[in-house]
């Protein structure tokens, strides 16, 4: 228990100030979609929208695998709050909770804006960088502003004081989700590293902030890289490189979670008398079921990602916006980032170490 003794008494400190960057980020990521929402329906009644036949939501296979990651992508993260069950009041009752409401939450954030944009754009118009950004303009004419005949959006007066303040929501939720994610993932892999999976350096905590100082600064250093050199080999194409940089941010989650969810099984067989703040209910068929299908749909992840258009005759229609004809350069951007961390991780498997007597 020493590490997570050690963990407690700094994180609170911390959690005094920093709680509050996710707390508004998904305070602003509920009030975006509801706002933009609510504007389409005063869109419909003012200009009409186009209809969408039911036909058209039935996937085919190329659809089908080119969807697959980005859905799985949508529930990514769903492990890091686990890894603060200790300081839960009643884990056994709040996670369960936790994940029922985050479920119901998540479908209804993505339902709704995504069905928004397919009413409001047609579907020659939607694209993966541009598509929301679009809809919002052209629905946020409403308050002041035209569209184009060739569905140009300008916004003015209202409408484009609207626009701006929820460009700057918009940029905030992306910056307390990235900033959420570097404070959860970044405690996990800190208490990784005192555990012996990893250098102990990168586990050091600061005694006066309570924060994982260094692994935050290498997470950084790694981000700020990885974001630059994609720049420079994109050509600072913004397609070009958000479809790389989508590829390789979920390839390397789905990529862990073939280790993870195969862990959850092996963890029930190897320490079945080991106390847990929480645990799935159903036995040991159920823990089989959930790691397989977690599993399997995690390997489909990865394999649609790594090589898009897998199982189709022509593999190469389905490459992302910007690379259509240059899969070599596309594969060559997303496997080199992958290959390295995939180095690293072996080598800090290698020189892993036992935790200490008593340490564990």
């Amino acid at each position: 228990m020493w590490l997570l003794d050690r963990l407690k008494a700094s994180d609170l400190r911390l959690c005094r100030y920093s709680h509050w960057v996710p707390t508004t980020g998904a305070l602003g990521q509920i009030l975006l979609p509801t706002f933009f929402t609510s504007s389409v329906v005063g869109f419909g009644v003012v200009h009409g929208v186009h209809g969408i036949g039911v036909g058209e939501f039935a996937p085919s296979y190329l659809t089908f695998i080119a969807v697959v990651p980005v859905l799985l992508y949508s529930f990514v993260g769903i492990e890091l709050p686990a890894a603060a069950a200790e300081e839960m009041v009643d884990p056994r009752r709040d996670i369960p909770a936790a994940i029922a409401r985050a479920g119901i939450a998540q479908l209804l954030m993505y339902a709704l804006p995504i069905l928004a944009v397919l009413v409001v754009l047609p579907t020659e118009q939607v694209t993966s960088l541009h598509g929301l950004i679009d809809a919002m303009k052209t629905v946020f004419t409403i308050y002041g502003g035209s569209v184009a005949a060739d569905g140009t959006a300008t916004l003015a007066g209202a409408g484009l004081v609207l626009g701006k303040v929820c460009a700057v929501v918009f940029l905030w939720v992306l910056l307390a989700s990235g900033s959420t994610w570097i404070m959860g993932a970044g405690r996990a892999q800190a208490a990784a590293c005192l555990d012996g999976a990893g250098p102990a350096v990168l586990g050091r905590i600061s005694a006066r902030s309570g924060v994982p100082v260094v692994m935050g600064l290498v997470s950084g250093a790694v981000s700020l890289g990885t974001m630059a050199s994609g720049f420079y080999v994109t050509g600072g194409n913004g397609q070009r490189y958000f479809s790389v940089a989508l590829t390789v941010a979920i390839s390397l989650i789905v990529l862990a979670y073939l280790l993870i969810f195969p862990a959850f099984v092996a963890l029930r067989i190897r320490r079945a008398d080991l106390t847990r703040p929480f645990r799935v209910p159903g036995g040991m068929r159920i823990a089989w079921l959930i790691s397989v299908l977690a599993t399997g749909w995690s390997l489909l992840a990865a394999v649609c990602l790594l090589w898009p258009g897998f199982g189709t005759a022509h593999p190469d229609a389905a490459l992302p916006a910007g690379f259509e004809g240059d899969r070599a350069t596309f594969e060559a951007l997303v496997f080199a980032p992958v290959l390295a961390l995939s180095v690293v991780c072996c080598v800090f498997y290698v020189l892993g170490r036992e935790p200490a007597s008593g340490q564990t």
